[in-house]
């Protein structure tokens, strides 16, 4: 597949007429002609460019299969599975993989659902890697069709490559049905390479008859001007797609893997000639049976056989050789059944660590290599299969591969326990954030304290701490309408809650109490510490911003040191204000020129009610810098100078800013 083909299909729904060009099926200039033909004609663009000549019939299938990623005249492929593939590309990584797939079983989601719920992943990785699915499938399948075209000989050969209709479908058909089975018998016939059973034929008209796609019954006369070769077309199309299909589910998964070259070109290996065409012969046998079909592709293909038994594919040609040399000579059944011994040795020992043997990369370690597959095949030939096997466990390599599934059975484990808190964490966390619309860091750290008491008496699962927090959120609110008269603010919620699930956390019996002494105190407007309020001790630390520092929209955070210092009774506002005053105006720091200019601008705007950019040689902004005055000083001193000015003018002040006061 082209890397224009690729690029299409990672750009969603393409128009028929730049797909066309991207495949390099058409040019810009026969796309232009078709386009003002089209226009004329008033019929679809893909008809055009076949009546022209410049595409045939089956291009254009192959360009709207593209186009539409579920051709809806064929079955869909079997695909690697989208979690194997981020696990190739590197996005997600085994413990991931396997979080998602318990989480899957629980849910029914599709895993790339769960996958981006639990943050593994987004939608770009999702995206690309859907791409990729549709673009390795695609590949598969045409190599496959390329493949049953190259096969077929005469007629039906001839049918697909220059699309004559056959001669025994120009015939005069009574009806649509008899048409449809005629055709449909001929097609099959071409892609399967015999004819069908009677049950295949009693299953083809309620297949095929998208062939009829304006819906009349096939009980009609078949019309005189009804497009036969159009019509086969399709067919041939469909059939060859069901054998692809087959052969994928075949041959692919695993076993079909994906390489890219400098230009971008994807190729599909993993497939020989000799497999490919055994694939073939299987898929098209009478009475084909999924299950069956496998275990035949199995037992007569080199490289299945050997993925299934050892795990891995070949470690090289050579290996390919010797095993495909060895299964067909005298000892052929010998080795077959020593593999399959090998199959069920390497699925016992290793059932005790299911991640480590699921580790694809890990996987290649824990079986054996191609020096070691060799000593178990000599052994083979010379005391036997018992025997073989039973020295094989003996190895010393045999018992490294225990120790190194085991460390990384533990390893992985660990880390899918960690997923597993985190994503306990993460849920815990949504629901507070859902109750309070952020999540303050005291609580997040509250939180995970909580989450490591699961289990306990008090907090059996996670059920339980998502009811308790919901509880305690109930009645955080209740206690504060009830002491307070009104509802708590966002901070003073957040603040509240902090508190009760700190008492919670430190194993206080009645979290509530330190609840209803903190509203007392901040009713009478302190802290539980005997400082400020948060609301009081916010708005002193803005006062300070503004009178010295000259911040006019600045809003202290709740978690700022100095509105702490007042919640803690650590500062007093009057030691606050003494303690500004002395490093600012006294030390006679001044504002930075930034800052001057925009709060001269401020006043401006504030108490002429005009816009004006301020300089920085402008009197005011040299008092600021130099810390001769401080913002507040200038404010009351412009205040009264244009208080005094409106009196005599205006007996309608203008609205001045106040700093806020306690």
């Amino acid at each position: 597949m082209s890397g224009d083909l690729i690029n299409s299909l990672s750009q969603g729904r393409v128009p028929i007429g730049d797909l066309l060009v991207n495949l390099k099926k058409i040019d810009a200039n026969q796309l232009q002609a078709a386009l003002s033909e089209q226009a004329k004609l008033n019929v679809k663009l893909g008809e055009v460019l076949v009546n022209q000549g410049f595409i045939t019939q089956q291009e254009l299938d192959l360009a709207l299969a593209v186009q539409n990623n579920r051709n809806p005249e064929a079955p869909m492929l079997a695909r690697k599975k989208l979690g194997d593939l981020l696990l190739d590309q590197g996005t997600i990584t085994t413990a991931q993989l396997q979080a998602a797939l318990e989480n899957q079983n629980l849910t029914q989601k599709r895993i790339g659902d769960v996958l981006l719920e639990m943050g593994f992943v987004n939608q770009t990785d999702i995206d690309s890697a859907l791409k990729l699915q549709d673009s390795l499938a695609f590949s598969s399948r045409q190599r496959i069709l390329d493949s049953l075209q190259a096969r077929n000989v005469g007629d039906s050969a001839q049918v697909k490559q220059t699309g004559p209709l056959p001669t025994d479908l120009h015939s005069d058909f009574q009806t649509r049905a008899q048409f449809l089975d005629t055709a449909g018998t001929k097609a099959f016939a071409a892609a399967f390479g015999r004819q069908p059973d009677p049950n295949e034929i009693a299953d083809l008209r309620s297949k095929l008859a998208f062939v009829f796609p304006d819906g009349p019954k096939l009980n009609e006369a078949l019309a005189a001007n009804f497009d036969r070769a159009t019509a086969y077309q399709k067919l041939s199309s469909f059939f060859q797609n069901v054998v692809a299909d087959r052969i994928t589910q075949l041959a692919g998964g695993d076993t079909v893997s994906k390489q890219f070259d400098n230009a971008g070109n994807v190729e599909v290996t993993g497939l020989s000639q000799r497999d490919l065409e055994l694939a073939i012969e299987i898929a098209t046998q009478r009475n084909f049976q999924p299950q069956k079909a496998l275990e035949q592709f199995i037992a007569q293909s080199a490289r299945a056989l050997f993925k299934s038994s050892v795990g891995r594919d070949f470690s090289s040609a050579d290996e390919e050789a010797q095993i495909q040399k060895l299964l067909d000579g005298p000892q052929g059944e010998a080795i077959r059944d020593a593999l399959r011994r090998l199959q069920g040795l390497l699925r016992d020992t290793f059932s005790s660590f299911p991640l480590a043997w699921g580790d694809q990369t890990m996987r290649a370690s824990l079986t054996p290599d191609q020096q070691e597959l060799d000593e178990l095949l000599k052994a083979i030939r010379d005391y036997g299969e018992k025997e073989a096997l039973r020295l094989f466990q003996e190895k010393e390599w045999w018992f490294r591969k225990l120790e190194l599934a085991r460390t990384t059975e533990a390893y992985l484990r660990s880390q899918l326990e960690a997923i597993k808190v985190e994503q306990q964490v993460r849920k815990i966390l949504d629901l507070v954030q859902q109750l309070l619309g952020k999540i303050p860091p005291g609580l997040m750290k509250l939180v995970r304290q909580l989450m490591g008491q699961i289990g306990s008496g008090s907090i059996p699962n996670l059920a339980a701490l998502e009811a308790m927090i919901v509880n305690l959120f109930e009645k955080v609110l209740q206690m504060f309408q009830a002491v307070m008269g009104r509802p708590p603010s966002d901070d003073e919620l957040a603040q509240a809650l902090e508190m009760v699930m700190g008492q919670l956390a430190g194993g206080a019996s009645d979290p509530m109490q330190a609840l209803q002494q903190f509203l007392t105190a901040l009713k009478d407007g302190k802290s539980p510490q005997g400082g400020l309020a948060l609301d009081r001790a916010i708005k002193f630390v803005n006062q300070m911003n503004f009178e010295f520092l000259g911040q006019i929209n600045g809003i202290a955070d709740p978690n700022d040191a100095w509105v702490q210092a007042l919640v803690n009774n650590n500062q007093t506002p009057e030691s606050m204000k003494a303690a500004f005053k002395q490093y600012y105006k006294d030390g006679a720091q001044g504002v930075p020129l930034t800052d001057a200019l925009a709060f001269v601008e401020f006043l401006n705007l504030s108490y002429r009610g005009v816009k004006l950019d301020a300089d920085p040689f402008d009197p005011d902004v040299q008092k600021l810098l130099t810390g001769k005055m401080t913002p507040g000083e200038v404010d009351r001193e412009w205040k009264a100078r244009f208080s005094s000015e409106n009196q005599l003018l205006d007996p309608t002040p203008a609205p001045t800013p106040q700093p806020i006061a306690i």
